[in-house]
Formats: structure tokens, sequence, C-alpha cells
């Protein structure tokens, strides 16, 4: 999985989260910006694994919208993972990854709190969101914040190339890295249908 270039505020605060993890991590960002890939980075490197091998980690816990939420039995079949032990003797051992966080239920969130509260020490949780305040302060006040921010246009052409393309596809994207990656390289992205429906 190629890396996306990160803004260095952004790469700084990474670099300080993994030097002494916290439990429970909020990657906030804009969408399109790029969370998922460095939620994925992140993850893989906390548990000393290929990021390309992290989709089949046996005890990584991921969770995503259905139907556009995530329900409250979603977050208790989560808990039922938590409740098995993990082999090992590394510090942290299980990952849980919630894409699109911003998208539980009230209920959800109140029943996550109880995981995040008595989780495991061996786990480690990262939720990803667009906004912080889309999320119960309960559950914001028991994580580390990271802001996940657009790329600046040098740092576009320093990693995707000092072409007119580049450019266009910084200016279409507002500099949000794997929205700008999928323009580039013709992929299919959910947001890409708002920025042609723009352009017509």
């Amino acid at each position: 999985m190629d890396e996306l270039p990160l803004a260095p505020t952004t790469e700084r605060a990474v670099k300080a989260y993994l030097k002494s993890p916290s439990a429970v991590l909020i990657l906030h960002g804009p969408a399109g910006v790029g969370k998922r890939q460095l939620a994925s980075r992140i993850l893989a490197n906390i548990l000393q694994i290929v990021q390309d091998k992290l989709i089949t980690y046996p005890y990584l816990v991921s969770i995503e919208p259905e139907k556009d939420s995530i329900s409250i039995d979603q977050v208790r079949s989560l808990q039922s993972a938590l409740i098995r032990s993990v082999p090992g003797d590394q510090p942290i051992r299980r990952a849980v990854l919630i894409q699109d966080a911003h998208k539980m239920t009230t209920e959800a969130q109140n029943a996550l709190l109880k995981s995040l509260e008595e989780a495991p020490v061996d786990t480690v949780f990262v939720l990803c969101v667009d906004t912080l305040n889309s999320l119960l302060t309960t559950v914001t006040s028991r994580a580390q914040p990271l802001a996940v921010l657009p790329i600046a246009e040098v740092d576009a052409k320093e990693h995707f190339g000092d072409t007119p393309e580049t450019v266009k596809a910084f200016h279409m994207s507002g500099g949000r890295a794997d929205l700008m990656r999928a323009i580039l390289q013709d992929e299919d992205h959910p947001l890409l249908a708002n920025i042609n429906q723009a352009k017509e």
C-alpha cells in the first residue's frame, strides 16, 4: 500500500504518537484527506506487522457503517471480540479500527464508551471521523485527537510529480491527499461524483 503524503504538522503528530501510543486515538479531518490509509499505517507500526498484512491480521477488529450508520449491534459484536484473549508478549497485540466513526448512533457511542473505559491493556482503538464534534464529548474526552490536515501544493508536487495534472488535481481536491490520488490515477472515490457534478 502506497503511503500518502502528510502535512508536516500531521507527520510530527504521528511520530509523537507512535513513540508513546495512547489506548484510544481519533483521527479527524475532512473526507478524502487519507484517514483510512493513515490509520492502517499507524496500526501496522504499533502491531509490528507489514502494512499490507494488516487486513488479514487475526486480531484486528474493523467496523464500518452498514446502511450509512454504525449500530449498537455492531459495537456489541466488538465487545464480544474483546473478551477473547490474544496470545503473544507484545504490549499491543490487538487493534480496533472504526471507520467513519461519526456515523455511530448515539446508542452505539454510549456502548462503545463502556469498551473504552474497560479496554484490555493489550488493545488500541483508532477512530476515524470527519469532525471531532460529531462524537459525544464523553467519547472524545477519553481519546487522543490527531488532526489529519490537507497537504500543501509543494508537498503534492514532491509526492505526485511537478506536472500540470498534479496542480489541477491539487486544486480540485483542496489538498486532500487520498482524493487527489484518486483523481490522478483515475480511480473510483466517493467524493469524485460530487466533483463531477460540480463541474457539470
